[in-house]
């Protein structure tokens, strides 16, 4: 009994020492806005099946692996590793371990610091983003832009990882040169000159109402070295990504007639191609509008039919961006014809568009006047024929109501009915007494 506990000793201590893993990173306190490396190193031992506890602590920028095989005194020792470029998610202690198929290497604690607070006055480059309200009402257009603002001279500069919007639908209007790249600047801070690259620009719109979270992107920005050596070229910066916060308001009830979920701040501008037409003729309303509204859902301004006008209307043109102070902006143009069906002077009534004013937070209108148009010429018989059919009234007729009568019985006087066989039957009686009168008479003259 005492040799085979000792033999599974014997074997537990030659196990233990055939295979190890080693855990070591070349910053074990980095900043939040900083890379390290993390390498795992396992020396005889199984590679392929091994899992690092904590790893999701971090965001994996890059990753590679390695092979060494070493001879001693013919002993042959086989070495494998797997290195990652690694960016912390949030602050504080993390413990790392490596999980190996037989093995498991030492913990091994990283103890991830502040970012640097990057500002215009004490960095050589960050990103600015476009600064956001806290509320916005469903259906209010949302611009995004992040900037990227540097000091010094770049020698690379590249996405990580985009933007992501959950909860929103989005419309990119990033800007780029002939050549796809990002459009650069000249500008001034404190004096001195600065550049200045617009990496994103878009327009947000969220789904549902409620609390939201806009999550910007991320960035790695490499400084240029006088040295062009591979070996002498900068460490890349990685910028963001910024996380804002933002409540999504619901609409309040008692929305106006015609509201077609337009929502911000627009104004108006309209003229009318004159106060005087021929018959058969239109004439036109040019209705511009601007602002900061959802303008392009708004589709129809008539409401309904007019009587004594044929309507049609056109959208001549329709623009939205964000300017350069990072503003909602969108235009739309629209062209109604008004056709007359008389002549004489006939009236377009007020047009009015209803829309729900964020800043003042309810809903208000742009109006447009009634207009009074003189309409010359005369009607032909035809035209009058049409206009007439078109005009009838069809007014709808309440279906009959038919009185429930109440019938009374009428006696009725039996007849009895002939009975026809009685009649066959005394016809025939009369021939046989006419058949036999004159069988006599015809014996009597015989005997004669």
């Amino acid at each position: 009994m005492k040799r085979y506990i000792l033999l599974l000793c014997f074997l537990g201590m030659v196990k233990m020492g055939y295979g190890e893993i080693i855990l070591d990173s070349d910053d074990t306190s980095p900043r939040l806005d900083k890379t390290f490396k993390l390498t795992a190193t396992f020396i005889d031992s199984d590679k392929d099946n091994y899992k690092i506890e904590g790893l999701d602590n971090f965001q994996i920028l890059n990753r590679g692996s390695q092979s060494s095989y070493t001879s001693i005194y013919g002993k042959v020792t086989v070495k494998k590793s797997e290195t990652f470029l690694l960016k912390p998610l949030s602050l504080g202690e993390k413990k790392l371990k490596v999980i190996g198929k037989d093995e498991n290497s030492k913990e091994l604690v990283i103890d991830v610091k502040k970012s640097e607070v990057r500002t215009a006055k004490n960095s050589k480059f960050y990103l600015e983003e476009n600064k956001l309200k806290k509320d916005y009402y469903f259906g209010e257009k949302i611009p995004f832009r992040e900037n990227l603002v540097s000091k010094v001279s770049l020698s690379g500069l590249q996405w990580v990882k985009g933007p992501d919007f959950k909860d929103f639908s989005v419309k990119d209007v990033t800007d780029a040169d002939n050549n796809g790249n990002f459009i650069q600047k000249l500008i001034r801070i404190e004096g001195k000159q600065a550049l200045e690259v617009q990496v994103y620009s878009g327009i947000l719109q969220a789904n549902s109402s409620g609390e939201k979270e806009i999550v910007g992107g991320q960035l790695a920005v490499t400084e240029s070295n006088d040295m062009n050596s591979f070996f002498n070229q900068s460490a890349p910066i990685y910028l963001g990504p910024k996380i804002e916060k933002i409540k999504i308001l619901p609409l309040p009830e008692n929305a106006p007639k015609n509201f077609q979920n337009i929502v911000g701040n627009i104004k108006i501008n309209s003229s009318w191609s004159g106060d005087s037409v021929n018959y058969g003729e239109a004439i036109t309303l040019t209705v511009n509008l601007s602002g900061d509204g959802n303008l392009e859902l708004l589709n129809n301004l008539i409401d309904g039919q007019l009587k004594e006008f044929t309507v049609y209307e056109t959208v001549k043109n329709y623009k939205e961006g964000i300017d350069n102070n990072g503003k909602y902006y969108n235009n739309k143009s629209i062209e109604v014809a008004f056709v007359p069906k008389n002549i004489g002077k006939l009236k377009i009534p007020e047009i009015k568009i209803p829309y729900f004013n964020s800043t003042n937070k309810k809903y208000e209108f742009e109006i447009i006047p009634e207009k009074t148009i003189n309409v010359k010429g005369e009607i032909s018989k035809s035209d009058k024929q049409g206009l007439i059919n078109n005009n009838i009234e069809h007014k709808y007729q309440e279906p009959l109501k038919i009185k429930e009568v109440k019938i009374e019985k009428i006696p009725i006087k039996q007849v009895e009915n002939r009975n026809i066989y009685k009649l066959s039957t005394f016809i025939l009686g009369i021939l046989n007494i006419l058949q036999l009168a004159l069988f006599i008479i015809f014996i009597k003259k015989n005997k004669r």
